[in-house]
């Protein structure tokens, strides 16, 4: 007994109650970091809703002519609702639905376009009511 300073049993008795107040003083730390480092966090953790760069082919076409618009969502939650346009076009592109996050429309080209180019606008919506968009342009040849 080296810890204590003589071998009598009142100190034997202080030792053992020092142990135990010790022990006591561990478990509660043990709980305290337990529950501050151990815990898990409540819900789960979205990402935000992205939308890619829109993929156009081909680049060049003629007024009337057909393309093809690809893209892909990420993130936020299913199912996404999206809409791909024209840009200033006057029209409301029509409203389609993917689970998947893939995307991939066919447009025509006006037959009288206002300029050398166009814009083509993405507008995406998850189920929470998150939006994203993205836009590119498509170049128009001359008739």
């Amino acid at each position: 007994m080296l810890l204590i300073s003589a071998e009598d049993e009142d100190s034997y008795k202080q030792f053992e109650r020092g142990k135990a107040v010790l022990s006591i003083l561990v478990g509660i730390f043990g709980t305290i970091v337990g529950y501050y480092f151990g815990s898990t966090r409540s819900g789960t953790y979205q990402l935000p809703l992205r939308a890619s760069g829109i993929e156009i082919l081909p680049r060049l076409a003629a007024p009337g002519a057909g393309i093809s618009a690809t893209a892909l969502i990420a993130g936020g939650s299913p199912s996404y609702r999206y809409r791909v346009g024209f840009v200033d076009s006057g029209t409301n592109p029509t409203e389609h639905v993917t689970e998947n996050g893939v995307i991939s429309e066919q447009l025509t080209i006006p037959k009288a376009p206002l300029a050398k180019a166009l814009g083509i606008r993405l507008t995406v919506q998850d189920a929470l009511g998150r939006q994203a968009q993205a836009t590119t342009t498509v170049d128009v040849a001359a008739q």
